[in-house]
């Protein structure tokens, strides 16, 4: 393969006109750190999904489409992140980042009474789970806007028709701390139940973050990872928590 090598001496701000925004500043920041970090950077050179060599990943972010949207190699590029997305969490954070403009651009379909930064979250929090589990015998004619949408359905309508089918569950975050002390045998039940419990409604935002907290352990790690503070990670953990205290209660 012929590489050869793209420099910029000053990199484009990234998601400058969401920088008004609290959340959309917290990414932007993340981002920066995360698109110049070496180990980062040889990692996602490794991966092959362009012929050319990226000084950073804000390179291969423009390759993928992020400034210029009518290439149409941008799409194969981001086809192969989103392939490689589904196992490789660097590889799903630059998607997310890919498509932050049209998830900000999508908070105007937020529920009435969420602000535009709560609804951000939640947006981009269902997004890492549309980017992890996209379906790979899908070819829209937009990856980045069919990804968009499937994070709108998740955030703002399928949460919805869930809380209209049954009645809310009070839950304070602050009671939870984790499952680092759970031993094998009931961590592999709890596994289980949360594979079953996922067919009955639970959501999918919620499980993603349980079960990426049982896989490490660490609120704070899962947090930079899906782009959301340790905070909601906690809350999205005790809120499947207490659903699967309920489920497991009347099963």
């Amino acid at each position: 393969m012929n590489r050869h090598t793209t420099t910029r001496d000053t990199p484009p701000p990234r998601g400058a006109a969401a920088s008004r925004r609290g959340f959309a500043r917290t990414l932007t920041s993340d981002w920066a750190r995360t698109a110049r970090r070496s180990a980062d950077v040889r990692r996602a050179r490794s991966w092959a999904v362009v012929d050319v060599d990226f000084a950073d990943l804000d390179e291969l972010l423009t390759l993928a489409g992020y400034e210029r949207r009518d290439d149409p190699a941008a799409e194969g590029v981001l086809r192969c992140l989103v392939d490689r997305a589904r196992t490789d969490d660097l590889a799903a954070r630059i998607v997310i980042q890919r498509i932050v403009p049209g998830l900000i651009g999508s908070t105007r379909h937020r529920p009435a009474g969420m602000t535009a930064d709560e609804a951000l979250q939640e947006l981009v929090s269902a997004a890492w789970v549309s980017v992890r589990s996209f379906d790979p015998t899908r070819s829209p004619s937009c990856l980045s806007a069919a990804l968009i949408n499937d994070a709108v359905y998740r955030a703002f309508k399928a949460d919805r028709r869930r809380r209209d089918r049954r009645p809310e569950i009070s839950v304070d975050p602050q009671e939870w701390r984790g499952l680092t002390a759970v031993d094998n045998d009931i961590l592999r039940r709890v596994r289980e139940i949360m594979v079953e419990a996922s067919t009955r409604g639970i959501d999918p935002v919620n499980m993603e973050a349980l079960r990426r907290v049982l896989m490490t352990g660490s609120t704070e790690q899962v947090a930079r990872a899906m782009g959301i503070s340790p905070r909601a990670v906690r809350y999205r953990c005790a809120r499947v928590a207490a659903e699967l205290a309920e489920f497991t209660r009347v099963a």
